[in-house]
């Protein structure tokens, strides 16, 4: 997935799409650390409202984070140049595959990561929660399923769309983000795309409204 992007734009979507995991894992943390501490061992180091402070603070770092990402994501779609790929939807020079994932994608880059990591030592889950989103980030980048990404969905109205296209009796396997349902044109069944990349071999497109960006 994403073959031919740069490195900022992978990382941009694999931490708007692992927030949730995360805030998981926050929780996770702060109610092992209130039920594994006796009280006496809790006002020596930490008083009850110091782990919800660092709690909240931790996730408004978080989300500041992420909000940035998604913001950067979503101005890379806004584009008026020249396309490099022209779909009709009323041909059948390609085929959709997949929209937006599935739900065994999403546990695993959502859920599994958090219930993986449920030990009464937050220093061992946080640990194994960083190596479960390194290997999960490795599987994003090399496998050719859409990781779901929930933030873009549901607060950006992005989908992301998997189609077989064929070019010159060539098949290849693409990747779509846009704005709204693919299926609504302007005037007609032509898409346009760009690639989101500047390799020749990038599988990952933004649409554009038309040949001339009008």
């Amino acid at each position: 997935m994403f073959i031919g992007t740069n490195l900022n734009f992978k990382l941009e979507y694999f931490i708007s799409a692992t927030y949730l995991s995360r805030l998981l894992l926050y929780i996770s943390i702060a109610d092992n650390f209130i039920q594994n501490t006796s009280p006496e061992n809790i006002c020596i180091i930490f008083s009850i409202n110091s782990i919800y402070f660092f709690l909240i603070l931790t996730i408004l770092l978080d989300t500041l984070i992420v909000l940035y990402s998604t913001i950067k994501l979503n101005k890379r779609l806004f584009y008026s140049g020249n396309p490099t790929i022209h779909l009709n939807l009323s041909s059948s020079n390609h085929s959709l595959i997949n929209k937006n994932g599935d739900i065994i994608s999403f546990m695993l880059g959502v859920i599994f990561p958090s219930a993986a990591t449920y030990s009464s030592n937050n220093i061992i889950n946080i640990f194994l929660f960083l190596l479960i989103q390194l290997f999960i980030y490795k599987l994003m980048v090399r496998s050719s399923s859409i990781f779901p990404n929930v933030i873009l969905i549901v607060f950006f109205n992005i989908d992301i769309y998997n189609f077989n296209y064929t070019y010159n009796n060539k098949e290849k396997n693409i990747y779509v983000l846009c704005h709204s349902n693919i299926n609504k044109s302007t005037s007609s069944n032509d898409i346009y795309l760009s690639r989101l990349g500047d390799s020749i071999e990038c599988n990952t497109y933004r649409r554009i409204e038309s040949r001339n960006g009008n």
